[in-house]
């Protein structure tokens, strides 16, 4: 046909294929005028013809379907096309998995999962040979994503990387060969993904077997070879592969973790898993491992002590020949709450300022309250024996020597306690404030705030006011309590949201009756509220007065009257809610309630690579709860590994009451870290930030090979799944025929005068030949 072309003076040079185009094809108007043209010739050609008989019907038919042919001809724009074609060779994609997880071996002595694919590369020369002869090759290193090798993987390459994605280094891949043709893929790896394919078979694991697709293999445009590098019936370890919980626990409740234990080889039946927070063992259990099954769930439950964020860790024995150790322990952050506050109330002797501050808390769902009264004195004879007495003896020992840790609030109402308590257990309640982060709310009586007595030293410690030698120390006399200006802003006293309102409610407040004489506030305390007139060797006595002691905190109201905010106010037609709110306010201030902090200690994440940098950003509010810059603030390091030097740097201000700390801890572990602030002589209290410091090592967390993952990938695609050591007979790829036009000219047929006379000469002698016979 080219050589026809030519004779016709077709200039074909440069090309090889010919074809006929249609131009007016591609166009919809086309379809349309050709639609219209043929109803138009179906609505005329009868009538047209009706009149003729025999052969003069069948010329006058045939001469219009010829003109309205090479109309229609004309209307598709044929030309004639010549084209330029050349073979392309189809390529090929080698992926050799560089994961981490390539450098285990079946034990820590056998040769590595990459040497096996190395192996394998390099004893099958003739096959790559035969490949790269028939295919353009190339080859690609991956792991979270696909490298280009500059030519076959050789034994440098090292397996570095901390993930393992198969599906999309795959399409990766794909991307990386551009538009050519592609007959097929060859990947060499464990099969131990962490990306996506793992989410989807997981998935179908988890729905009992649904048939789940993979959506990247469903129209991948060639087949897709697999080979195992390494051997699952030899692989020896142990491993804790999850751990699931809620994300928060509650104090004092217990709390379930469900434990995955992995084995592959046989170490022991039992096996002890340990859960520990620092040092400290929580609890432990032995193990019976399912060897019929690679898969073991434990059911492992503690009750957690403390409220805060802890750092646990899991832990499993590590044996000889373990392909891996770094899978033997899985630490997880937790935040313990409060579920229901625990609230231990010691009261002097029954009174009416008692009676409504328990009715106030046990309106309180999530206030648990455990009371005890003093109904009896020692002195009291009740003319009976003891064992015939209604009343239990105080159960002192109990509640300060085991019990008072499960406490977060400790209430003396109107109680001495020398007649009742040791002298340690004063300690222990300093301590359970200074050290544990408890709270200790004093309330006034004629029997509360009684000072120069060595009982007391300890609880002095942790008042907001200093005790003076003289008691009974009860001042009689009703009053009305006025707000200090610290007290007119602080939450606690914060009964109304508008200033002038939260004052003027204050001032209408029935007044109370009765004030313990103290000295004055100590350095760094907070006085709320002032007796109007009475005063003391500092000012006006405190009534209300808080401090921060040491980790935990501690309020004193020196009046036993303030039930007179609640029925006396009723009785004067005013509303007692200032007497809920008040009281409610101070138990979220004294718990610590975050919205009522000063200090607000923050961090981007919670885990780090060791050497990354650890930003953490600090807020600082004044008394007034408004942004302050001129609080010392100071950062410190309340825990750390065993041996780590965490250097704290001073802090970057960053606005108004922010400060921000960059560091870099570079030893394993968990960390918490204290914020301080003191401002005029007073502590704006502490915040704390737990993050661990940990190297990524996802490809550890499960180290077992995944021939049936990589099975899947080649059935989907219609390629084969081999070992390593099954070489490379059923791993061939077809080589098709793939052409392309790299350059094309056309020729018109349709512009022409040869076409459009070829229309008009049988309309003009069908017009003609029908008048000749008188048919028109």
């Amino acid at each position: 046909m080219m050589q026809l072309l030519e004779r016709l003076g077709v200039d074909t040079t440069g090309f090889d294929r010919w074809q006929i185009h249609w131009a007016g094809a591609e166009s919809s108007a086309t379809w349309w005028a050709a639609g219209i043209l043929l109803i138009a010739l179906v609505l005329f050609l009868w009538p047209a013809v009706r009149r003729a008989r025999g052969g003069k019907a069948a010329l006058l038919l045939s001469l219009r379907l010829l003109g309205a042919a090479v109309i229609c001809f004309a209307l598709f724009q044929p030309s004639l096309r010549l084209a330029k074609v050349v073979r392309l060779t189809n390529s090929l994609a080698v992926l050799l998995d560089t994961s981490e997880s390539m450098n285990l071996g079946e034990s820590n002595s056998g040769p590595s999962r990459l040497a096996q694919a190395l192996k394998f590369v390099d004893g099958n020369r003739r096959y790559f040979d035969d490949l790269e002869e028939k295919f353009q090759v190339r080859y690609f290193a991956f792991a979270e994503s696909p490298r280009l090798l500059p030519g076959r993987p050789e034994a440098s390459l090292a397996a570095t990387g901390a993930g393992t994605h198969i599906l999309e280094s795959m399409t990766d891949a794909l991307k990386e060969l551009g538009s050519q043709p592609v007959a097929g893929m060859l990947i060499l790896s464990d099969g131990a993904d962490n990306g996506r394919l793992r989410q989807i078979l997981k998935a179908r694991e988890d729905q009992a077997g649904l048939a789940l697709r993979i959506p990247d293999l469903a129209e991948f445009p060639a087949p897709v070879h697999t080979v195992l590098c390494g051997k699952p019936e030899a692989l020896h370890d142990l491993a804790i592969t999850e751990a699931v919980h809620d994300e928060y626990g509650f104090v004092h409740n217990p709390f379930l973790i469900k434990v995955k234990l992995k084995s592959a080889g046989r170490f022991a039946d039992r096996v002890a898993l340990t859960l520990k927070s620092g040092d400290q063992v929580l609890v432990s259990r032995e193990v019976e491992l399912d060897l019929k099954q690679e898969t073991t769930e434990v059911k492992l439950d503690f009750t957690p002590r403390k409220v805060g964020e802890f750092l646990y860790t899991l832990e499993v024995p590590v044996f000889a020949g373990e392909a891996s150790d770094l899978n033997n322990r899985l630490s997880f952050p937790l935040r313990v709450l409060r579920d229901k506050v625990r609230v231990l109330y010691i009261v002097g002797n029954p009174s009416w300022d008692e009676r409504f501050l328990r009715m106030a808390m046990k309106r309180n769902p999530s206030v648990d309250l455990v009371s005890f009264y003093i109904l009896r004195e020692y002195q009291d004879d009740p003319m009976a024996p003891q064992d015939e007495l209604a009343l239990i003896p105080f159960p002192t020992q109990k509640l300060f020597t085991e019990e008072l840790p499960n406490f977060d609030l400790v209430i003396f109402q109107n109680f001495f306690g020398m007649e009742y308590l040791l002298p340690q257990y004063m300690m222990l309640l300093r301590d359970y404030v200074k050290v544990r982060g408890g709270s200790v709310l004093v309330i006034g009586g004629i029997r509360a705030l009684l000072g120069g007595i060595a009982f007391n030293a300890p609880l002095e410690e942790i008042l907001p006011v200093e005790l003076g030698p003289d008691w009974p120390n009860l001042e009689e006399g009703d009053y009305v309590m006025y707000l200090t200006p610290a007290g007119r802003t602080h939450p606690i006293t914060r009964v109304a949201q508008d200033p002038a309102e939260n004052e003027r409610v204050w001032k209408s407040l029935p007044a109370l009756s009765g004030i313990n004489r103290t000295l004055r506030a100590k350095p760094g305390a907070l006085v709320l509220g002032e007796h109007p007139f009475a005063k003391g060797p500092g000012g006006n006595l405190p009534v209300i007065a808080i401090t921060e002691a040491g980790a935990g905190r501690c309020l004193v109201v020196a009046t036993d009257s303030t039930w007179h905010w609640n029925l006396p106010a009723v009785g004067q037609g005013k509303s007692n809610k200032p007497y809920q709110i008040f009281w409610d306010n101070a138990l979220r201030w004294l718990l610590q309630d975050p919205e009522m902090k000063l200090l607000s200690l923050t961090r981007e994440k919670g885990r780090y690579q060791p050497g990354e940098e650890v930003r953490l950003a600090l807020e600082v509010l004044d008394e007034s709860y408004q942004p302050t810059d001129q609080a010392r603030v100071k950062l410190e390091v309340a825990e750390a590994p065993s041996g780590a030097e965490l250097p704290i740097p001073e802090p970057t201000p960053a606005g108004k009451g922010k400060y921000n700390f960059t560091l870099k801890p570079a030893a394993v572990g968990g960390y918490r870290l204290r914020a301080s602030a003191m401002l005029a002589g007073r502590s704006l209290g502490h915040d704390e930030v737990l993050f661990e410091v940990a190297e990524e090592k996802r490809e550890f967390e499960d180290v077992a090979l995944r021939p049936e993952w990589l099975a899947e990938i080649s059935r989907e695609t219609g390629g084969k799944s081999v070992r390593a050591d099954a070489g490379t007979a059923e791993l061939s790829f077809k080589n098709p025929v793939v052409e392309k036009i790299t350059g094309t000219r056309d020729f018109p047929l349709w512009d022409n005068l040869f076409t459009f006379l070829c229309a008009l000469a049988p309309l003009s002698l069908e017009w003609f030949l029908r008048r000749r016979w008188g048919l028109s």
